[in-house]
C-alpha cells in the first residue's frame, strides 16, 4: 500500500480486472497475469506494453470501471500477441498506429471483452476492418488524406517505437537494447502459444490461431 488512495485504488481494480479475465477470458487472463503492473511517468498518458510491463497513468485509470480496464489491459495484450510493435518496418508510424488498433480493438470488441465505452477516447473500431491484419488495414488507410484520418478516432494508448531514436532519454520511458528487444518478443511468442494451448481453441481468439500461418 502507498500513500496514495487514488494509486491503491486503481492498482486494486486493475488486478481485480486481470482476475475477472482469467475467469472469463482465460486466454486475456493468462497473458494478463504475467504483466507486471507499474505507473507510467510523464510519457505514458493513458496506458502502454512493451511486452513485460503493463504501464498505466493514475489520472486516466481513476474513472475507469473494472469493465472498462479490462478492455484497456486486452488491448495491450492483443499489441504483445501480434507484435505490432516489431513489424512496423519503413511504415508510417501514425497510419501503422491507427492500423493496429484497429486491428485489436475490433477482435476485442467482437468477443465481448469488458467495456469499450472508454471516458475521453472515441476509440478506432470500424466493422469493415474484422477480421484483417494490420498491415492489410494500413494499406487501405493509407489511402486517406490527413484530414479523413484525424476524423477517424483516438489511440486508445501509448505505442512503443522500437525503430525510433532515443529522443528524450529522460522522460522515463524504459529503454532496451537491441538483444534485450529480441528476448522480449521471444517471450511474448511463447507465452501466446502457451495461453493459447492453456485456454483451448474455442477461448482463443480467431485471429490468434492464424499465428503462424499469416499476420495479424
Amino acid at each position: 500500500m502507498s500513500n496514495d488512495p487514488v494509486l491503491d485504488k486503481v492498482i486494486d481494480n486493475i488486478i481485480i480486472a486481470r482476475v475477472g479475465l482469467l475467469l472469463r477470458h482465460p486466454f486475456f487472463g493468462n497473458l494478463a497475469t504475467r504483466l507486471i503492473i507499474k505507473e507510467g511517468g510523464e510519457w505514458c498518458k493513458t496506458a502502454a506494453t512493451e511486452g513485460k510491463h503493463i504501464f498505466f497513468n493514475k489520472e486516466f485509470f481513476a474513472p475507469l470501471t473494472v469493465a472498462q480496464i479490462q478492455f484497456v489491459l486486452a488491448h495491450e495484450i492483443l499489441h504483445n500477441a501480434f507484435d505490432h510493435m516489431g513489424r512496423r518496418e519503413t511504415r508510417n508510424a501514425k497510419i501503422f498506429n491507427w492500423a493496429a488498433d484497429y486491428c485489436v480493438n475490433g477482435q476485442i470488441v467482437r468477443d465481448k471483452i469488458g467495456d469499450y465505452q472508454i471516458p475521453g477516447i472515441n476509440i478506432l473500431h470500424d466493422t469493415k476492418y474484422y477480421g484483417m491484419g494490420a498491415e492489410e488495414i494500413y494499406d487501405l488507410l493509407k489511402e486517406h488524406n490527413d484530414e479523413m484520418l484525424d476524423q477517424l478516432g483516438e489511440l486508445l494508448d501509448q505505442h512503443f517505437d522500437w525503430e525510433a531514436g532515443d529522443d528524450d532519454p529522460d522522460d522515463g520511458r524504459p529503454r532496451y537494447t537491441q538483444e534485450e528487444l529480441r528476448g522480449i518478443r521471444d517471450e511474448v511468442r511463447e507465452a501466446v502459444m502457451a495461453a493459447a494451448q492453456a485456454a483451448g481453441a474455442g477461448n482463443t481468439p480467431g485471429l490468434i490461431q492464424k499465428i503462424g500461418r499469416a499476420h495479424v
